[in-house]
């Protein structure tokens, strides 16, 4: 069976990006078709998906699955994950301390004591409405942190926005997808690449 891709390959990708699929197939396997997405270089052979990313050999990143693994072809939108994490946590602690600083009223719930006349403990008392007015005080730093964290909430939430890049994805049966940043105007072979996998199915199982 000969490689399809050969002869209508984009120029951006030299012999070495092919010969260096073509040095990994196993004994019997067969390259069915290549195709290209940006700077990835997808290749399905008889048993595997190739996804070769990287401009020179040392930045090269090959990664491979069996074709029963292989469930889809599409395009995604998201940004950094450490961004994500961070907006939904700050979010979480927003929500939580500005609710405490609103609706539990600390103050009501604690009246100043008076010192019985003639009781010579004037001083505890005086503590006692000391801690008294801290706690009353702990409103108002629940509200302040709250309101810290939700500023940290929306900045954190600009940052996962201004970090959405659109990528190429293969989704992978009982493992995370193989995700590759595209440009926003990159148009997938997705057609052709099904076309191959089936292809390939096909040639496998006969």
């Amino acid at each position: 069976m000969s490689d399809p891709s050969l002869a209508d390959r984009p120029e951006t990708y030299i012999d070495e990006d092919i010969e260096l699929l073509r040095s990994q197939l196993y004994e019997g396997e067969l390259m069915i078709d290549t195709a290209t997405v940006d700077e990835l270089l997808i290749g399905i052979s008889t048993h595997r998906l190739f996804a070769l990313t990287g401009e020179d050999m040392a930045t090269k990143t090959l990664q491979t699955v069996m074709l029963p693994n292989v469930v889809r072809f599409g395009t995604t939108t998201g940004g950094k994950q450490a961004y994500g994490l961070r907006t939904v946590r700050m979010g979480i602690y927003a929500v939580l301390l500005l609710g405490a600083g609103l609706f539990v009223d600390l103050e009501g719930l604690i009246s100043p004591v008076a010192a019985p006349s003639g009781a010579g403990i004037g001083g505890v008392v005086s503590m006692v409405n000391l801690l008294i007015d801290l706690v009353a005080l702990v409103d108002d730093v629940l509200l302040g942190v709250g309101l810290l964290s939700l500023v940290g909430t929306l900045f954190f939430a600009a940052r996962y926005l201004a970090s959405r890049d659109r990528y190429f994805e293969v989704t992978v049966s009982g493992d995370e997808p193989i995700r590759i940043p595209i440009d926003a105007e990159a148009r997938p072979p997705i057609d052709r690449l099904e076309e191959a996998l089936e292809k390939a199915s096909n040639a496998s199982v006969s």
